[in-house]
Order: structure tokens, then C-alpha cells, then sequence
């Protein structure tokens, strides 16, 4: 049996018809690719208006008891609105600064960073709040004056507000809080997440009900491995400032992989049910650009020391104001 191959190439190719043949089909490509790119475009702006009403569904979260007599003693409105140095040498700026809240089942957050977005100079930065930071909420004891219970007190709201208060002024644009699921969910989504582990870790932490055993070396994390290594806080020589660190590297090489569109949309669609938020699609868009085009996120932890109160029994984390606005200037110029 013989086959025979029809050749594409018009009849009479090189004369005029064949001329006229070929400039009719360029058109009809040129017309078919448009085509092809516009519902593109639409396919994905209708996924992102989605993203609005489907992906940001809040998870349950039952406030702490006696929350209700606290609402009135915690910080005023007005975390999006600069003040201090923010309001005279950055009140043009168009920075924007999203805060980013890992929620534990107890409603405190066990992860507090600052993700700020300078779209002039096309530079990013991750800072991390250590979780004991002071913030003082009149009426709470010394053990609940720490910044990571502020959600728990008050939302995600409060928590902003906390932040603008103890980074001078700093306006915060918007919050992300996503729960341990949605972390794993995001990162077998998106294929898993490149880390480099210092030290071989082999824990079993039935209490905190999570397990973490990995080899010393560059690794793939999945979703199960991903969530016990951001739990995980033993052995750390500088303690929760090492696990910070860790953590900082950790959301880096995160928001590495999700600075394409398709793997950003595939995060949106596995954290639907674990995330609250009040991003918008714009915002959304705004930030997948923004990581696409950034020559690298940088990193850095507020500057700050620990210190044991006698009396009370406890350990917070006193930041140190004149490093904290030489940092916060630094990120507003374009980099740490």
C-alpha cells in the first residue's frame, strides 16, 4: 500500500494566484491567532474575577472568648494610611504592602511577614514581625501583649493595625491569612517548592501533631513536607528568629514559582476554602507582574531584642526603632 503526502503549497506557487493564495492564508492565521489571544485573555480575566468570590471564602474562625469586651480597647481604622515618614518623604510613593498572616487551629498566627512591592524600581521585600513582638493592648496581660495574638483578638483588621502602629506608621494595603491545609494544597499544586535544607531534621512532634523527617541538601518539598518544616522550631541556635529565617527563605522560593500567571491561578484554585483575604483581582494582577518583573525579593527580619520579663515569666521581642526606620527606608528606596 502506498501513501501520498499532499503538499501544502498552493498550485501555481510563485505565480500571482499562488501569491494571493498565501497572503489570504497569512491573514486568516493573523485573524485566527487575535482570536486565539483575545479569548485567552478573557478565559483568564473571568478565572481572576472568580478568584474574588470562589477562592477567597474565608476558613472558620471562632473568635476567643471575652473578644467582644476587647473590640473597643484595640488600635482605630486607618492601617492603609501612612503615617510618620510615610506621610512626608513616601506620601507619593506607590508602594504597596501586603501583609501575610500564617493561621494556626488556636487563631494565633504562628507566621507574621510583610510582603512591600516598589513598582518603580521594580523591587520586593519580605520582612518577617517576630511572632513575640511587644504591642500593648490595654487590659491584657503581659503574656497576650504580643503582636501574633492580635488576630485572635480582633481579625485580621486588628492584625493590620498592629503592624501599621509597630512599624511606624506603615500603611498596610492589604492581608492574606491562609491556614496550614491551604499551604500544603498550594504547594502540591504548583508542583512543590525548591528548598535548601542546612541540617539533617528528624522529629516526630506527636503534640503538634506533625512529623518532619528530611536529609540535609537541595530538595523538592511537597505539601506534607512544606508544613512540618514551617512548624517545625526546635534547634534553631538564634530560636523562633532561625525558624523566621527559614520561613522567609521558604515563602521566596514560593512566590518564585507562582510568578508565572498559570502557576498563580493554579494556587488561587488549591487555596480556595483556606485562605481569607481582601486582595483583589487587580491587586492580583498587580502582584503576579510585579514578581515577574523583579530582579530578586529580598529579605530581612525587623531589628529588634528579646527580653525575659521576671515578673510576669515571659519572653518578648522589643523592636529597635531607629534600625526598624532605617530598614523600612531601605525598602521604600529600592532595596535591604
Amino acid at each position: 500500500m502506498k501513501f501520498a503526502l499532499k503538499s501544502r503549497i498552493p498550485k501555481g506557487f510563485g505565480s500571482e494566484q499562488g501569491k494571493t493564495v498565501l497572503a489570504k492564508d497569512r491573514v486568516l492565521l493573523r485573524l485566527a491567532c487575535a482570536i486565539f489571544c483575545v479569548c485567552a485573555l478573557v478565559f483568564v480575566c473571568i478565572l481572576l474575577w472568580e478568584t474574588q468570590w470562589k477562592v477567597w471564602q474565608p476558613f472558620e474562625r471562632e473568635p476567643d472568648a471575652g473578644v467582644g469586651l476587647l473590640r473597643e480597647k484595640l488600635a482605630p481604622a486607618g492601617w492603609d494610611e501612612p503615617e510618620g515618614m510615610f506621610a512626608r518623604e513616601y506620601a507619593a510613593s506607590e508602594q504597596f504592602n501586603l501583609l501575610i498572616l500564617g493561621n494556626t487551629e488556636g487563631n494565633l498566627t504562628d507566621a507574621m511577614l510583610l510582603l512591600s512591592v516598589n513598582p518603580e524600581v521594580r523591587s520586593v521585600a519580605l520582612l518577617s514581625i517576630p511572632r513575640d513582638t511587644f504591642y500593648d493592648v490595654p487590659g491584657v496581660a503581659a503574656p497576650g501583649k504580643k503582636i501574633h495574638a492580635n488576630y485572635m483578638l480582633g481579625g485580621p483588621e486588628q492584625a493590620e493595625a498592629s503592624v501599621h502602629e509597630t512599624l511606624l506608621g506603615i500603611p498596610v494595603h492589604a492581608y492574606v491569612v491562609l491556614d496550614y491545609a491551604g499551604v500544603a494544597a498550594i504547594v502540591d499544586a504548583i508542583g512543590g517548592v525548591p528548598m535548601t535544607i542546612a541540617r539533617d531534621i528528624d522529629q516526630d512532634e506527636e503534640e503538634q501533631g506533625y512529623h518532619i523527617h528530611l536529609k540535609a541538601g537541595e530538595q523538592t518539598l511537597d505539601g506534607a513536607q512544606a508544613v512540618s518544616f514551617l512548624r517545625f522550631r526546635r534547634d534553631y541556635a538564634d530560636g523562633d528568629l532561625g525558624r523566621q529565617e527559614e520561613q522567609r527563605a521558604f515563602m521566596i522560593s514560593l512566590l518564585d514559582r507562582v510568578s508565572s500567571p498559570l502557576q498563580m491561578l493554579k494556587a488561587l484554585r488549591a487555596a480556595s476554602g483556606h485562605v481569607d483575604s481582601d486582595l483583589t483581582a487587580g491587586d492580583l494582577v498587580f502582584l503576579a507582574k510585579a514578581l515577574r518583573d523583579s530582579n530578586e525579593i529580598s529579605a530581612a527580619s525587623v531589628p529588634g531584642e528579646m527580653k525575659h520579663l521576671d515578673a510576669e515569666n515571659v519572653f518578648l521581642y522589643y523592636i529597635d526603632e531607629a534600625a526598624t526606620e532605617t530598614l523600612l527606608r531601605s525598602v521604600y528606596e529600592g532595596g535591604l
